[in-house]
């Protein structure tokens, strides 16, 4: 009897002590949850259901995009953040831009500049991707935004990110 006891509880507790081992982590949001960089955009952009779409037919608007994460205890977190951007250029031979940043836990900027750039020039629906490791300038608890330029006509549909 007193085996089977400390066999059952053998088990569950084995749970609590073996190797940590991380899985992919993926969450999504809607581009409709970007906004205007400044307050002479807003008329020009429109958040809908399918994303935020820049209305103007000769401005290209700049958004400003959170970058959802969880926050792990330093040293125990994931060491790699993937960032997917979903859009659509309206414009062939445009640029639509983003610019990935990494800001510390209170705002401070880790690095100097943006950390990755990303643009497509061709029209159409396009996948935009961004892959931050953890390193010396890189810390687990940073938060990330990106700041995009959206041409006339065009929108962000959402952004995926994935811990790992």
């Amino acid at each position: 009897m007193t085996k089977a006891v400390f066999a059952l509880l053998a088990v569950p507790l084995s749970m609590f002590v073996s190797p940590v081992t991380f899985a992919q982590d993926w969450a999504t949001f809607n581009g409709s949850m970007c906004q205007p960089f400044s307050g002479a955009d807003v008329s020009s952009l429109r958040a809908t259901n399918s994303g935020v779409f820049n209305r103007s037919a000769d401005r290209t608007l700049r958004v400003i995009c959170p970058v959802t994460r969880d926050a792990f205890q330093p040293g125990a977190g994931a060491k790699t953040i993937d960032v997917y951007i979903a859009m659509r250029n309206a414009v062939d031979g445009v640029a639509f831009r983003c610019e990935l940043y990494a800001r510390t836990t209170f705002g401070g900027n880790p690095n100097s500049g943006s950390y990755q750039t990303a643009s497509y020039y061709g029209a159409g629906d396009h996948e935009m991707y961004y892959s931050v490791g953890t390193n010396s300038l890189i810390d687990e608890t940073d938060t990330f935004v990106l700041d995009c330029k959206v041409p006339p006509k065009s929108r962000i549909y959402g952004v995926r990110t994935e811990e790992r």
